[in-house]
């Protein structure tokens, strides 16, 4: 979908500082940290990025189709990776 519309997808867009910080941990440390670290915040961000696109992108295909579309799913998520 990118790639047809002049979009470069990169190829690794891992954060190093968090692998970084989850090398050292094992078990339930583990566990706590990839969730807030990775799940969590990459949630929050795939939601950020979605409603932006859903309600200010200039490609009406992403902003009426497919933004809108996928974003309450990656709300649902989201809501789901919140602590309890």
């Amino acid at each position: 979908m990118a790639v047809p519309r002049g979009v470069t997808v990169p190829k690794d867009n891992s954060d190093t500082a968090v692998l970084d910080s989850l090398k050292g941990l094992r078990g339930k440390e583990f566990d706590i940290a990839y969730l807030q670290q990775v799940a969590l915040a990459g949630h929050k961000k795939a939601v950020e990025v979605f409603r932006n696109e859903a309600d200010g992108g200039q490609n009406a295909d992403l902003k009426k189709g497919r933004a809108k579309k996928a974003l309450p799913t990656i709300e649902g998520h989201l809501h789901n990776q919140q602590p309890r």
